[in-house]
């Protein structure tokens, strides 16, 4: 499957885009959707497990059933909401683990 280039605008919008396979940091992103619903549901068991000490704490956090927070623990991805929760609860690591960027999450 043919992957695709996400094109980022800088401040002022679409009026003013930078070439259309550079972000603002002059680097290509490649995108390729296959990809992201493949590897995304372990994506999430790593993240769990770096930022949870048990299956508990996790369905505290994201107030799910303890059989949620298993299934997600062993390696089923969740719903876009809690992706969203992730997101706020740990903005500076979340990113690195849930957009499968390993040379961010190395230095984070």
């Amino acid at each position: 499957m043919k992957g695709c280039t996400i094109l980022v605008f800088p401040e002022g919008g679409a009026n003013r885009p930078v070439a259309s396979s550079e972000a603002l940091s002059g680097q290509v992103i490649p995108f390729v959707p296959f990809r992201v619903q493949r590897d995304f549901p372990d994506l999430w068991r790593d993240y769990l497990h770096a930022h949870f000490a048990c299956i508990a704490d996790v369905a505290l956090a994201f107030g799910v059933t303890e059989r949620a927070a298993r299934r997600w623990w062993n390696g089923a991805g969740p719903r876009g909401a809690f992706v969203a929760m992730a997101l706020r609860l740990h903005p500076q690591t979340a990113p690195a683990y849930l957009l499968h960027d390993d040379a961010w999450r190395a230095a984070a």
